[in-house]
């Protein structure tokens, strides 16, 4: 009992001395996969009324090896509907209407760093986007200058995490002090893990020999080793799912074309593209990530007439190891011309999103969402709730 007081009064004080942006390596990298369902079916009087569901995938991949890193982000949505309307009332004759709909976006973008030490780059991006009522699959290719740099603090998240359960269990009998907790986080990362698995047979147990290692140079691990306790919490902790806690900036300016226009009247066009990440923890538990993009076309005769920019605040909260709380602002502004005889005018488009994650058993997720659009092409407020069961691969 009295341990477990120690690390709820000490705990507390080492996350206000430590920042997650003080995990600064070379080499980074974290990835994301998982996929969602959910499915209604409605009856009156015996008779279905609704009937529709909903299947997405979502992959995201982040390496930074200096002097390059890239990232590739995949989305997939498909939506199917099955409603069945009696053609008349004095008969059983039916109309079985079946839509479906679907989404990709996709995106991979390429960074080489120009000069040592430096986070002076220029990149390469090829994006995408799919939807049912488009011609073609809209892909368009970017390249420029820019500068900034990410890095995944992920390894140090769970290296607290860890910190925190061993405390709570008497198998550290102290905080570890910075250096060894670094050395510590380190060791967690995906690619210290990866080394491990290429260059040793019966790699587990290297890799726990090793983490032990570095835990006893601090000379608070009791009985100076892990047991069977620490080595079972270092596996749940590598084994759960900790959302991914980047910090860092990009400002990226480059021209881009389309490969691939979404409508055959289209046409191809080329612009101007600005854009601006930001990602910042905003403590042990909490991730911030901001991302604004301007696009200016500079072909047709557009060039400072039409526009495109958005603007995406998302802010996470982990609660405790097993609810996730998202929230997220998302911003459109569009200056087109609809139509060669109209003048150009802005459409605005708003949703603010708030998500509740909580995991039910191992990797599979239920997620509550209730989201609030407002556009100026329609009036008033326009609100959905759902829910969803996902799996969370990694």
């Amino acid at each position: 009992m009295k341990r477990i007081m120690v690390a709820v009064v000490l705990f507390p004080c080492v996350l206000l001395a430590l920042r997650l942006t003080e995990y600064d390596v070379d080499q980074s990298s974290d990835q994301v996969l998982s996929t969602g369902f959910n499915y209604h079916l409605g009856m009156t009087g015996g008779d279905v009324v609704s009937n529709f569901g909903n299947a997405s995938l979502n992959f995201e991949r982040f390496r930074a090896t200096l002097p390059s890193s890239y990232n590739v982000n995949l989305f997939g949505n498909l939506s199917a509907n099955f409603e069945q309307d009696t053609l008349t009332p004095d008969t059983s004759d039916t109309d079985t209407t079946q839509q479906i709909n679907y989404q990709i976006q996709w995106e991979a973008k390429y960074n080489k760093y120009l000069i040592s030490g430096k986070d002076f780059l220029a990149f390469a991006k090829l994006e995408g986007d799919v939807l049912t009522g488009y011609d073609y699959p809209a892909t368009q290719a970017i390249i420029g200058l820019g500068y900034g740099r990410f890095v995944s603090a992920t390894p140090l998240a769970r290296a607290l995490r860890i910190e925190e359960r061993m405390l709570a269990q008497g198998v550290l009998l102290d905080s570890l002090n910075l250096g060894t907790l670094m050395s510590f986080a380190r060791e967690l990362a995906p690619e210290a893990k990866r080394t491990y698995k290429e260059r040793y047979y019966y790699w587990e147990r290297e890799y726990y020999k090793s983490l032990e290692s570095i835990l006893n140079r601090s000379n608070l691990l009791h009985d100076a080793e892990l047991g069977s306790a620490g080595s079972l919490i270092i596996t749940d902790v590598l084994d759960e799912y900790i959302s991914t806690r980047y910090y860092g900036y990009e400002v990226n300016l480059g021209v881009g074309y389309d490969l691939l226009p979404a409508y055959k009247a289209a046409g191809r066009a080329a612009f101007a593209s600005l854009a601006f990440d930001f990602a910042h923890p905003l403590g042990f538990r909490s991730q911030l990530i901001e991302k604004t993009n301007l696009r200016l076309p500079f072909t047709g005769q557009k060039f400072g007439k039409e526009l495109h920019g958005s603007l995406l605040l998302s802010v996470l909260y982990e609660v405790n190891s097993m609810i996730d709380l998202v929230g997220t602002y998302q911003l459109n502004v569009d200056r087109t011309r609809p139509e060669e005889a109209e003048d150009y005018s802005f459409v605005i488009h708003n949703q603010l999103t708030g998500m509740f994650d909580c995991l039910i058993v191992d990797h599979l997720v239920m997620s509550n969402t209730l989201a609030l659009n407002h556009s100026t092409r329609v009036k008033g407020l326009s609100a959905e709730i759902s829910s969803k069961i996902s799996f969370r691969f990694f």
